[in-house]
């Protein structure tokens, strides 16, 4: 078993929780739902990226591609399943090596969370600004 750090566990726990307690728009997580359970607080949230041809970008538009690279890199090393919606959408479960990795670091103790500002995407991604355009 990989040495997992203290965000990766919280992740195994996201994906557990959602694993084991389906909502209504199924089992697992998506990256949207993900980063959600993740950062819920995030300022990203309220950030745009980058408009094109006048137009605002998307409201929070990183968030989903946080969490998925969350679930990517537990799936590249075998601690997540992922399987695709109808819309082609990844959606991230824990599986069994999940499972028992989780259950080997907990040993019956609960694990200290990884604090979200510690975890907190760090890209700056603010307004989006167009400096090649001057007004005039």
């Amino acid at each position: 078993m990989p040495k997992l750090t203290a965000f990766q566990v919280r992740v195994l726990e996201k994906l557990l929780e959602r694993t084991d307690h389906p909502t209504e728009t199924g089992v697992g997580h998506t990256g949207r739902s993900l980063a959600a359970a993740l950062w819920p607080d995030s300022p990203a949230w309220h950030r745009r990226t980058r408009g094109r041809n006048g137009r605002n970008g998307a409201l929070g538009g990183t968030m989903p591609m946080r969490g998925a690279t969350a679930g990517w890199a537990l799936h590249s090393i075998g601690l997540a399943d992922v399987t695709e919606n109808e819309h082609h959408q990844p959606r991230f479960t824990i599986n069994t090596s999940g499972r028992d990795a989780l259950q080997q670091i907990t040993a019956g103790k609960p694990v200290t969370p990884a604090d979200p500002a510690t975890t907190e995407p760090t890209q700056g991604c603010g307004e989006a600004t167009n400096t090649s355009r001057t007004k005039g």
